[in-house]
């Protein structure tokens, strides 16, 4: 089943919102939609949701989560995820005038 319109923009401003997380809906036969959410970077859990509201909770929730935990000995103090595919960077200027 293709993504209608509004579950596209919908997908849009979640993932705007939430860069470091990659957003899809599953159209489901029984039980209705599935929003899902998973980190870039293979981190944490698949969040799964059945309305784009419940989803951003659960987003906040993970967030905060993250945020809460205790870093373990030897662990990195961060871990940057890695650009979501089709960001293109562009260089900063090495000579600003």
């Amino acid at each position: 089943m293709a993504l209608s319109a509004t579950d596209r923009r919908i997908i849009s401003e979640l993932e705007r919102d939430w860069p470091h997380w990659q957003i899809w809906v599953v159209h489901r036969v029984h039980g209705g939609d599935l929003w899902c959410a998973r980190r870039w970077d293979g981190t944490g859990r698949v969040l799964n949701a059945g309305t784009p509201e419940h989803l951003t909770e659960y987003l906040e929730d993970a967030t905060a989560e993250a945020a809460a935990a205790p870093l373990s000995a030897g662990a990195p103090a961060m871990r940057i995820p890695p650009d979501p595919p089709g960001l293109r960077r562009v260089p900063r200027d090495p000579n600003p005038k």
